[in-house]
């Protein structure tokens, strides 16, 4: 299966947007192993992450049949309330990852990645020219194929539900980065105990004048900014239902129910700096597989960024292993892309 007719590239006239135009037929035949790279970095950059705060800070050394690239965390874009270890950054830096290595095997680059998850750098990325040609798996060619139409949705899904062959999908991608994801299907009692955390985090988040202060900070509601939430985006979903002079309120748990056919929770074994790589790169593997089967993924922050929900999730719950993420999962509509920093920025 090849999804070049169904991954449509769309020239954007918007420039905080344009980053999502990028278009591996734009790549020359003979470009050099350096321009390869910087151009896998292009897709790298479409990665999810915190509130599209990009956190992430890529270089690179390209010397003829040479390059390493570097990825780093920065740290000015760590969200001081939310997340103020800087997990979900981490996260956010192992999705980039998993979007880069992607695309660089899709683009023919022959590379070796070695973690190093030290606060001044999380990965080092070895990438030589090859005289073999690089086979990439399929699934993993249509996933990196997928990566500019990937969306995070905070709209309601449509009443449809994931078949069970594509949670198995999911779950399995999922497992090839270390890490576990835990489907909570319509009739699991426990999505009832995972709703009713997202709802008392939401109204502890929105009850806090930091965090409001925060989003605000990070929400762009004049659409000209290269990063951050936009209105119609995120900055209000459907689970906020107040105007812009009061905190929104939390949406009733049945309407939560009914917008989201598929609830899940990724979980690593750890809680180390490591696991929440690992976690940000099968985050990214089940956005862009489920997107590759036309389904949609959203994220809820409010039981994770909230230290004594996050345990009480882990327990109730019964977990494997730490959670790292809360989704809901379904098929609907197309959304916006949110804005993304020019390459040379990061």
């Amino acid at each position: 299966m090849d999804l070049s007719d169904f991954i449509v590239v769309v020239p954007s006239a918007d420039p905080t947007t344009a980053a999502w135009s990028h278009d591996q037929r734009e790549l020359a035949a003979d470009a050099t192993l350096g321009e390869r790279v910087r151009f896998a970095l292009g897709f790298a950059i479409l990665a999810p992450s915190i509130r599209n705060t990009q956190p992430w800070r890529f270089t690179l050394a390209a010397d003829g049949d040479a390059a390493v690239v570097t990825l780093a965390c920065e740290r000015a874009r760590v969200l001081a309330v939310a997340d103020p270890e800087g997990r979900a950054a981490t996260l956010s830096c192992g999705a980039a990852l998993e979007c880069l290595t992607l695309s660089l095997a899709r683009l023919g680059v022959a590379h070796e990645v070695a973690l190093t998850p030290a606060p001044g750098l999380l990965a080092r990325i070895t990438c030589r020219a090859s005289t073999r040609p690089i086979t990439q798996v399929p699934e993993d060619m249509w996933m990196s194929q997928a990566i500019p139409k990937r969306r995070s949705s905070r709209a309601p899904m449509a009443d449809r539900p994931v078949s069970d062959k594509l949670t198995a999908r999911l779950v399995a991608v999922a497992e090839a980065t270390g890490a576990r994801l835990l489907p909570l299907p319509p009739g699991d009692p426990r999505r009832a105990t995972l709703v009713a955390l997202i709802d008392a985090g939401e109204r502890a988040q929105q009850a806090d004048p930091a965090f409001r202060a925060e989003l605000a900070d990070w929400t762009d509601a004049e659409a000209r900014r290269h990063d951050g939430l936009r209105v119609e985006a995120g900055g209000r979903t459907f689970l906020w239902r107040d105007g812009d002079d009061a905190p929104p309120r939390p949406a009733r748990g049945e309407e939560l129910e009914r917008g989201s056919p598929l609830l899940a929770i990724l979980t690593t074994p750890g809680d180390a700096t490591l696991d929440h790589l690992h976690a940000g790169r099968a985050l990214a593997r089940v956005m862009l597989r489920g997107r590759v089967d036309h389904l949609w993924v959203g994220l809820f922050g409010q039981p994770i960024e909230q230290p004594e929900l996050r345990a009480r999730l882990q327990t109730a719950l019964a977990l494997p292993g730490f959670p790292q993420a809360a989704l809901r999962l379904g098929h609907g509509g197309d959304g916006p892309p949110t804005p993304r920093r020019p390459l040379a920025d990061v």
